[in-house]
């Protein structure tokens, strides 16, 4: 008789809520109620897996300041982001990206070819010196989201197969983002993509790297990401007066 894989289950539920909650604003565009619920699910459920280890008392600390913080201002971003945190250490690494690839690539399909996203809008328009630019949605509720659904599907594929799949993982990172490049006309997703290209080139010309193990070669790309956002803000606070930016950032 079979034993029940309880963790494997968990684990499984935990990436579908998450990926669920991320597309919960295209596909419950304006049902406000849903998009509530998938949230509170996925908090409730990061939760309880949380409370099946022991917390430190840093953790309690954290834990506390992320949940005054959303009582007081209403933004949950920090107390989900600490209980996804928590909840993944859980976890085998290597399983749960696994697990998210194929989830989010099932998502991102449906909303492109199969219509998921309750989505009326399929086209934005924007004004550059060469006149009006056409920017569709591809089923998302505006451009941008297109390539920010996107890249970290590429960052997951990159990490579990980058390395075995070299030619393959470039030129799936390439052709797929001149593709949707062409349809959306996001600047900042088009970048990071093209960062994420240079890491791949980058990691395989410097032979010290290669002889690293895949975890230490990789964490070079969470850490250059967070790097692009540090930079994105002080950007957008420094230059915000400048229109040009604004509009580069905004794209």
């Amino acid at each position: 008789m079979k034993t029940v894989n309880l963790k494997g289950i968990l684990s499984s539920l935990f990436i579908l809520s998450l990926v669920l909650q991320g597309y919960s604003k295209v596909i419950f565009s304006e049902q406000y109620d849903e998009q509530k619920i998938v949230f509170y699910f996925l908090v409730a459920l990061c939760a309880m897996i949380i409370f099946i280890d022991r917390l430190s008392l840093s953790d309690i600390i954290i834990l506390l300041i992320s949940s005054v913080a959303y009582i007081a201002l209403g933004n949950g971003y920090a107390l989900k982001l600490f209980l996804i945190v928590y909840a993944a250490r859980t976890f085998e690494l290597n399983m749960l990206i696994k697990k998210m690839l194929a989830i989010s690539i099932i998502f991102y399909i449906g909303v492109v070819f199969f219509g998921f996203g309750n989505i009326d809008v399929g086209v934005f328009t924007r004004v550059s010196d060469s006149g009006r630019v056409i920017r569709e949605t591809i089923g998302f509720d505006n451009p941008n989201k297109a390539f920010f659904f996107l890249v970290p599907i590429f960052i997951s594929w990159v990490y579990l197969y980058g390395n075995k799949y070299k030619i393959s993982s470039l030129f799936l990172i390439i052709s797929v983002t001149f593709i949707i490049y062409t349809l959306t006309y996001t600047v900042t997703g088009l970048i990071a993509n093209i960062l994420l290209s240079l890491l791949l080139i980058f990691s395989w010309l410097i032979p010290s790297l290669r002889t690293q193990s895949r975890t230490r070669i990789w964490m070079v790309i969470p850490i250059t990401f967070i790097l692009f956002i540090i930079i994105s803000v002080y950007i957008a606070i420094a230059y915000q007066a400048d229109s040009n930016i604004n509009r580069i950032l905004s794209e």
